[in-house]
């Protein structure tokens, strides 16, 4: 017959499932702290892998509603003063692009207001003129373009009459 089970023996059996002793077998002493930590650490385990297993696997969460935080300010203040030396303002264009490099359209925005002014010697010798975004020019044959109908301006303006050593202004920077 089995003898009843006493505590030696019940911490005994317990004492088998130290997993943590460093020490090799025949040095190796099992403790009650060591099995009760081994058991408490694989329970725990279990545990935390049938939560994540529960929550992420095994559970379908479909809504169909969206929200969106009103709250959240719908665009970021942005101000730049530029002034570039010497170069048409023709030639300057403001474009705004998202990450994938698609335009975006400011003209939605309220508060867009982007200005040109023509410059001389660091002083405004024009009034600000309102910019509208896009116009970039992408190529050579629309700077060309533009050129040709500079010069033809500066030739109604002058009447065609030029002095021999007459050098106008590079590009018709002088004239923006």
């Amino acid at each position: 017959m089995d003898a009843p089970s006493t505590p030696n023996n019940f911490i005994s059996k317990l004492k088998a499932y130290d997993a943590h002793s460093s020490i090799a077998d025949e040095f190796r002493v099992r403790t009650k702290n060591g099995a009760l930590l081994s058991i408490l650490t694989i329970t725990s385990i279990l545990y935390f892998v049938y939560l994540e297993c529960k929550f992420n696997l095994f559970e379908t969460v479909v809504e169909d509603r969206v929200h969106v935080n009103a709250t959240v300010p719908t665009g970021l203040p942005v101000e730049f003063s530029v002034t570039f030396p010497n170069l048409a303002c023709a030639l300057i264009a403001t474009d705004a692009t998202d990450p994938a490099g698609q335009l975006q359209s400011l003209h939605l925005d309220r508060s867009h207001h982007v200005f040109k002014v023509r410059m001389k010697d660091g002083r405004g010798i024009s009034s600000p003129k309102r910019h509208a975004t896009g116009g970039t020019m992408l190529d050579e044959a629309s700077f060309e373009d533009h050129a040709e109908v500079r010069v033809e301006r500066n030739l109604q303006k002058m009447d065609g009459s030029f002095d021999d050593d007459y050098c106008g202004s590079c590009y018709g920077a002088e004239d923006n």
